[in-house]
């Protein structure tokens, strides 16, 4: 059968949409990464949660079909990544501010700072209130990617910042761990990946080099050369016919490529 368009929602009308997210639980939920203008030029900066039972269900949905559950309203700039965390219907948050944080919307759509401008919350605590951090430079701490465990894990998140830095933040211990840093032009988009199963995360510049990071022990595993290209992003990893992690996809704007490993990476 040939796929068709059940439903087309154009409200709120987002002027960025960044990142979203299916979230594991019953409700069938979206999270949705974006910012809405707030008169006079400036953006805000929202989290948008969805129920998308309907269009599950395999019959023809109206404009009902996708309903707003709620919207995380404290952030303190524009969301620019999202991924499902551990726990049903929670999904972390990176921030263009540098932060980190966590909503589970079971709990309403209020959210929990993990980590502020590249440090655990609890190291920038010292510094300041709890209640207001410092703000922030802006700029280079950006987060642009996020990549979890999802449901097969305790909620560890790799994340990628615009500076290049990929780190990892342990969601149990509030331990972030910094993994590298990827070359390429600073500033520019580009997405992280995380296979935990095989404690594997991976991220390519737009020099074209991938690195590869084993995050048990937060130190590099290798790195390949591949060609330059602007925006290179990690796609997925993927199994070989036993199951085992055994490459990644990465593409840019030359297409998609494979980096495959005959022997497993440690």
């Amino acid at each position: 059968s040939r796929p068709r368009a059940v439903a087309a929602i154009h409200s709120p009308d987002y002027c960025s949409l960044f990142d979203m997210a299916c979230l594991h639980g019953s409700s069938h939920l979206l999270a949705v990464a974006g910012s809405l203008p707030r008169g006079r030029g400036r953006t805000c900066g929202v989290s948008d949660f969805y129920s998308y039972d309907a269009l599950d269900r395999g019959r023809t949905a109206g404009l009902g079909g996708l309903v707003r559950l709620g919207r995380v309203g404290d952030l303190p700039s524009d969301v620019t990544a999202v991924a499902e965390a551990g726990a049903m219907g929670s999904c972390f948050l990176g921030l263009r501010d540098g932060s980190l944080r966590l909503v589970d919307s079971r709990q309403g759509f209020g959210s929990e700072l993990l980590a502020y401008e590249g440090q655990p919350f609890r190291k920038a605590a010292r510094r300041g209130s709890a209640r207001s951090p410092r703000p922030a430079s802006g700029g280079s701490s950006a987060i642009c990617s996020l990549a979890s465990c999802g449901i097969s894990g305790p909620g560890d998140v790799v994340l990628g910042r615009v500076d290049g830095s990929v780190q990892r933040l342990d969601a149990r211990a509030r331990q972030l761990v910094d993994l590298g840093r990827i070359g390429g032009a600073t500033g520019a988009r580009f997405r992280v990946g995380y296979a935990p199963e095989a404690s594997l995360a991976a991220a390519q510049g737009s020099d074209g080099e991938l690195h590869l990071w084993n995050v048990e022990s937060g130190t590099p595993a290798c790195s390949r050369e591949g060609g330059p290209g602007s925006g290179a992003t990690v796609s997925a990893f993927y199994r070989d016919a036993a199951g085992i992690i055994s490459g990644v996809l990465v593409g840019n704007q030359q297409g998609l490529q494979a980096c495959t490993w005959s022997e497993p990476v440690t």
